[in-house]
């Protein structure tokens, strides 16, 4: 049975619900469907100064790159910097995370402890307890193992199978019917439709596009060039 797809409103609701009662979310989905934009813009609105961390995970990812190292002072001594993952713990501000499932083995043991608000000790000995408005939303591409202990942790999981509407209403009204068009029938990635919005000022809609969308270039500038004379 599949996950029930919910309008931007909706999603929003529910994700600012989950972040005032402290509990996790992980949005799934294909790469593209505005995810991260969701996640960011939700944690931002979760405390009135929008504070938020956000790191997003590079393949095989260390502990390092959630909960910080030591880095070298300006007297030449060594001290603990804290990563995106432990700011958001010691200082209880929503913490999002982009491609979760990248992290190493040594990532995940430090994610079981974040994500179960278990106090972590440091290399330094530095014991640190989560505050108590700390929470989290993660995303991944593709579809969660639901055996996997990483993602029994959060209690809600919500897959975005398709852009968001807001992200389509965020394009020049220009691109808006094309990309939707697009999405329907072969990619749901936006990120190509707002790189065209960039480069076609820049270069020949032509020429951007085939960039973009290899072998459907001209046939899209086309089209658009098309729709904007009728709609003129």
């Amino acid at each position: 049975m599949r996950a029930p797809v919910y309008q931007w409103e909706t999603l929003r609701d529910v994700l600012t619900t989950c972040l005032q009662q402290g509990i996790h979310v992980l949005l799934y989905g294909p790469p593209g469907t505005g995810k991260s934009y969701l996640a960011k813009i939700v944690a931002a609105a979760a405390n009135e100064k929008g504070d938020f961390l956000h790191v997003s995970l590079p393949e095989d990812a260390m502990s390092a790159e959630i909960i910080g190292h030591r880095v070298p002072s300006a007297s030449g001594a060594w001290e603990w910097q804290d990563g995106p993952g432990l700011k958001a713990y010691r200082c209880g501000l929503p913490l999002v995370i982009d491609e979760i499932d990248h992290g190493s083995a040594e990532a995940q043991t430090r994610l079981y402890q974040i994500l179960d608000r278990t106090a972590i000790t440091l290399p330094t000995s530095e014991i640190v307890p989560p505050a108590d408005t700390f929470v989290c939303i993660a995303t991944m591409n593709g579809t969660p193992d639901t055996m996997n202990p990483l993602y029994n942790r959060f209690a809600v999981r919500i897959e975005i199978p398709r852009p968001l509407q807001s992200m389509i209403d965020a394009l020049p009204p220009r691109l808006q019917q094309a990309a939707k068009a697009s999405w329907k029938s072969t990619d749901p990635n936006m990120r190509q439709w707002f790189a065209l919005a960039q480069l076609e000022n820049v270069w020949e809609l032509e020429t951007a596009a085939e960039l973009l969308f290899p072998g459907r270039g001209a046939e899209l500038a086309t089209a658009l060039k098309l729709e904007s004379s009728i709609e003129e």
